[in-house]
């Protein structure tokens, strides 16, 4: 028989950045909560994207973390200056579930500060 794709015991939810948003320049710790049940095989997946649209802009930044990882330092000092969104996916062969965060990070480099004269 084939499997009932509700049955599925798949969930991920992005936790930080929080809902009021976050800044970073060199790095930020992305965390979230998991659920896969009984799927020990299950995987996440991290994106960013400058919006809300999956079918647009994703850049992955991390794949095939454990289940049992609920954070990742996400290295941003090469992003460009912009409002980015977290997606986090957690995948178990055909079955995925994704969330978005609530809040984005800014990531802002801030030049070298300048000498007053």
């Amino acid at each position: 028989s084939c499997d009932d794709p509700s049955g599925v015991d798949l969930f991920v939810e992005v936790t930080a950045p929080p809902p009021e948003g976050a800044t970073a320049d060199e790095s930020y710790l992305v965390e979230w909560s998991v659920s896969a049940g009984e799927w020990p095989e299950a995987r996440v997946h991290l994106y960013v994207d400058r919006d809300l649209d999956p079918s647009t802009g994703l850049v992955q930044i991390a794949e095939s973390l454990e289940v049992a990882q609920t954070g990742f330092n996400w290295v941003c000092r090469d992003f460009p200056e912009a409002d980015y969104f977290v997606r986090a996916s957690v995948l178990q062969g055909q079955y995925e579930e994704s969330d978005y965060s609530e809040g984005a990070i800014t990531v802002d480099h801030p030049g070298p500060a300048t000498a007053e004269r």
